[in-house]
């Protein structure tokens, strides 16, 4: 980004534009891959110098300072969020690095493993248990079973993975993969799509927080801010599949919870009249394209869509403003300046 070249009438001189953004360090030979939300900075060993913290697709958590690469962890998950979060009040204020994969979140702590946090598991209908306990019983044979399964699915019934994953095989490695599962516990994880921070008590930067989880099972978690197991404070159930989340209030104050679904709407949770409930409210807000990016600012909410967009909307959903950009947009973020007290969008 940069200012346009100016002219002098009477040299006839064009004047090279002022440059306003400064490559200060870069590194061709990184090689990451990874998205926005899987990048984060932060002081890991509480001594005021903070770090680059990237997850990259090769599984691999990373910590660069400056373009070094000082930690290297390897992840047992293909990574889909990143977050910061202090886990407790103890001195030093170290904080923790949540990566949320597949169905859990792993936390580390001085770039170690430190806690893992597993989703609920989801109910299989009985219909379906049954079956497959007909199969372990030897009470039914393979294309029977698969020809009820079909039924079942076609009568909008939601199978589990595993019932799926049968019904997609050909027909002669249907066995092979019956006989590998059958004796298995029949359970069924959903999978974690985003994931963010919220402050409980207080806006400093070190305060204690909780993580919030969207799954691929259309329900946002809310977790204790040292989570174990698969324990949580409140779960609230979507009308979709939580694609993006925006965080705002604290957990133990007022708070709300910005969420873009995959069918393309921005839908709002909030605390409930009991402390640690949350309610879905009725605020859904159509979006005319998927959304990439969502920020907060103020009482206003920043949507960036697929469409070259950015809209403006308040928290109630009504919109204010819209800006139409040359380019894909694949990110928003806030830069405060100080000298005027102004947050500015970027």
């Amino acid at each position: 980004m940069s200012t346009p070249p100016s002219s002098n009438p009477t040299s006839g001189v064009v004047a090279q534009p002022e440059q306003l953004w400064l490559h200060a360090m870069t590194d061709p030979l990184t090689n990451l891959k990874a998205t926005t939300n899987l990048m984060c900075y932060a002081d890991i060993n509480s001594d005021g110098d903070f770090c680059l913290v990237v997850c990259d697709m090769e599984r691999n958590l990373k910590v660069f300072k400056g373009t070094s690469m000082v930690n290297i962890q390897p992840l047992l998950e293909v990574p889909t969020s990143l977050c910061v979060a202090y886990l407790d009040k103890a001195i030093p204020r170290t904080p923790g690095l949540a990566v949320a994969g597949g169905s859990y979140v792993f936390i580390y702590r001085h770039v170690r493993p430190y806690r893992k946090w597993q989703c609920p598991t989801i109910p299989i209908p009985s219909e379906e248990i049954k079956i497959w306990n007909d199969i372990k019983e030897g009470n039914i044979n393979d294309n029977e079973a698969c020809e009820k399964l079909e039924e079942y699915r076609q009568d909008g019934i939601n199978l589990s993975n595993r019932s799926v994953d049968l019904l997609g095989l050909p027909e002669n490695e249907r066995n092979v993969y019956i006989n590998s599962l059958k004796n298995q516990e029949y359970v069924q994880h959903t999978l974690i799509t985003c994931m963010e921070s919220m402050k409980i008590e207080s806006d400093d930067i070190d305060s204690v927080t909780s993580l919030v989880i969207g799954t691929e099972n259309k329900e946002i978690y809310i977790l204790p801010p040292d989570p174990v197991s698969s324990m949580f404070i409140a779960r609230v159930e979507l009308p979709g599949v939580p694609a993006l989340l925006c965080t705002s209030g604290l957990l133990d104050v007022e708070w709300r919870v910005a969420v873009i679904c995959r069918d393309k709407k921005l839908y709002s949770i909030k605390n409930g009249d009991t402390k640690h409930s949350a309610v879905l409210s009725g605020i859904s807000i159509d979006l005319e394209a998927q959304g990439v990016s969502i920020i907060q600012q103020d009482n206003l909410l920043w949507v960036a869509t697929t469409n070259k967009k950015i809209t403006c909307y308040t928290t109630r959903g009504k919109v204010q403003r819209s800006i139409i950009v040359n380019s894909d947009v694949h990110d928003l973020t806030i830069i405060t300046i100080r000298s005027s007290s102004m947050n500015h969008l970027l």
